[in-house]
Formats: structure tokens, C-alpha cells, sequence
């Protein structure tokens, strides 16, 4: 699974939206801009700077687990 943000479109659900890729078992999983920045700008704002990095990744492991779940589902959409 690749993550990937991208300007805010009507093209993204909320949270995540899971595209195939031309390789096999290669998704990719997209935000939208303006959640990732939203995400950041909570954690400058609510937690000490020397905890940034390991919240941040989890946060990451949290977005993955999401894409995972959609993967599972089969909510998967074809970029063409």
C-alpha cells in the first residue's frame, strides 16, 4: 500500500480511498490534503515536540489499518 495526499476533490471519500494499481497487490491509498494537514496541525498543537515522530507514526499505522480494511472489503476503486 502506497499512501499518497492529494488536493481535497469530490473524487476522495473521507478518510481513505483506495485505488488499483497496473501492479498486482500495489494499492494506493489517498487522503485528502487538507485532513493530513488538520492531523498535523493537531499534534503541533496538543503534543510536546520530542513525542512528534512516534505520534505521527501512529497515526501512519492508523491509515494504514484503514486502507487495509477497505482492501478487505473490496472497496477498491480503478484509477482509468
Amino acid at each position: 500500500i502506497r499512501g499518497m495526499h492529494y488536493p481535497d476533490s469530490d473524487m476522495l471519500d473521507e478518510g481513505v480511498t483506495v485505488f488499483e494499481t497496473s501492479e498486482k497487490n500495489v494499492y494506493i491509498a489517498a487522503y485528502r490534503k487538507s485532513s493530513m494537514l488538520e492531523i498535523l496541525q493537531t499534534i503541533s498543537e496538543n503534543i510536546p515536540e520530542k513525542y512528534y515522530e512516534p505520534v505521527w507514526e501512529k497515526a501512519m499505522e492508523n491509515f494504514l489499518a484503514a486502507a487495509e480494511e477497505k482492501i478487505a472489503a473490496g472497496d477498491v476503486r480503478k484509477i482509468f
